[in-house]
């Protein structure tokens, strides 16, 4: 059975942490109270050029008004994580662009008023408090399988035969949960031709379907221009010949003991599919599995489409064309979603149906009385749903026909400031 142990963690403020920028040892925790960030030591960086365990990636759209070089990228990047995209085409680093201090970029040939400029990287640091709970509970992997349990929301467990750790949210059992050090590492590399090149190796391998190439910063279609499917090489269709610039940024999975640092590391799952165009005026597409808003990139015959001016993705399932593509086309989309449930907060005035879309937490304020709010599904629903009342009459929550909540046809909050959280057995709702 697991073993409740009270483990504490090396912390110190930001402050604290810059200016001692100590080296932890290998596997050794140090946490930034300020911040909210997690670093694991290896023995042989400083506290400085650690990554944080929970960082994320960003990516955001700027419309130049006028001429202008250098643009501050918001929160800040890790050093060597920034791609930058100009009216789609993808820029070559330290030929194009300049992306070193952590805060900004600066491309070598200004930008003009009416050009899209975009970036993606990985943010310097990102807050993750329930962290800060520093109860740990350890097993073996045999332990933790065999037993299962559903950790707290917030509360840590870890295995020590696997060398993983895992942070509960309440719901989801053990073996449904994703390692915090489980994640992805993305890697990115040059390589300059010399000679005609066919296959081109990439150093630590890659995941199959989670690798870009890009030729002469075009991007180039899987499957069409390029085989990828090993893990470990990429094959060209056509010789590439001397003289050219082929680069790449893959996803490769990491797990076991993933706490030496990368390069990059996303915390999140990839998502990628082609689509065949084969109607004139397609109006939109779905995205299977959903993406997290802010991280979907679409590609036209290759070509980078741009945010907000050739398509908008704001809904986390779908992707609606500002331009229709025509029939022949070919769509690629590569989406990435966080693995952590999204929050959604409505206050609401009037009656409503609670959404469900996959992965998202719902909070629902009622300002005004004798509301209701009617539950989806409790089937396949996996998201936790917070309904409060701030009105000075009663609210009442209601589950679909057939099902109940804790094996009640209606719940009825009747005072002022109290609320209730609600999660699916798979059957019917509970609340907890």
């Amino acid at each position: 059975m697991p073993v409740n142990t009270t483990i504490t963690l090396r912390k110190g403020t930001a402050t604290q942490w810059n200016a001692s920028n100590p080296v932890l040892a290998l596997g050794e925790p140090g946490f930034d109270t300020t911040n909210g960030v997690l670093k694991i030591g290896d023995g042989v960086q400083t506290w400085n050029n650690l990554l944080a365990l929970n960082n994320k990636g960003i990516k955001s759209t700027i419309y130049p008004t006028g001429i202008q070089s250098t643009f501050n990228v918001s929160g800040g990047y890790v050093p060597g994580s920034l791609d930058v995209f100009y009216n789609g085409t993808k820029l070559i680093s330290d030929a194009d662009y300049v992306a070193t201090n952590g805060s900004s970029f600066t491309l070598t040939n200004p930008a003009v008023s009416g050009s899209v400029i975009e970036y993606l990287g990985l943010l310097s640091s990102v807050s993750y408090p329930q962290l800060s709970n520093t109860q740990f509970r350890t097993d073996t992997t045999l332990g933790w399988v065999a037993s299962n349990p559903i950790l707290t929301l917030g509360e840590a467990g870890y295995d020590t035969t696997a060398q993983s750790l895992k942070i509960g949210d309440g719901v989801t059992p053990w073996n449904s949960l994703q390692a915090v050090n489980s994640n992805y590492r993305s890697t990115k590399g040059v390589f300059n031709t010399t000679t005609s090149q066919i296959v081109f190796s990439i150093p630590g391998g890659y995941t199959s379907g989670a690798i870009d190439i890009y030729l002469n910063g075009v991007k180039l279609l899987d499957g069409v221009d390029y085989i990828a499917t090993n893990g470990l090489t990429v094959s060209m269709t056509q010789p590439i010949p001397s003289g050219n610039v082929v680069e790449y940024r893959a996803l490769a999975s990491i797990t076991g003991n993933a706490y030496t640092a990368a390069t990059d590391q996303y915390s999140a799952t990839i998502s990628r599919d082609i689509i065949d165009v084969t109607t004139n005026n397609l109006s939109g597409i779905n995205i299977a599995g959903g993406y997290d808003v802010g991280g979907i990139d679409i590609y036209q015959n290759g070509s980078k489409l741009v945010l907000n001016r050739d398509f908008t993705a704001v809904d986390g399932t779908s992707v609606n064309f500002n331009n229709p593509p025509p029939s022949g086309a070919v769509i690629e989309y590569v989406s990435f979603i966080s693995g952590r449930a999204r929050r959604s907060i409505n206050t609401i005035t009037s009656s409503v149906v609670a959404a469900a879309t996959s992965q998202t937490d719902y909070i629902y304020v009622a300002t005004a009385s004798s509301l209701t709010v009617t539950m989806p599904s409790a089937i396949g629903n996996n998201n936790r749903y917070t309904i409060k009342n701030l009105s000075n009459g009663p609210l009442y929550v209601v589950p679909q026909a057939g099902q109940t909540i804790d094996n009640q046809a209606i719940i009825s909050i009747l005072n002022q400031y109290i609320s209730i959280d609600l999660v699916s057995d798979n059957q019917n709702w509970i609340i907890i």
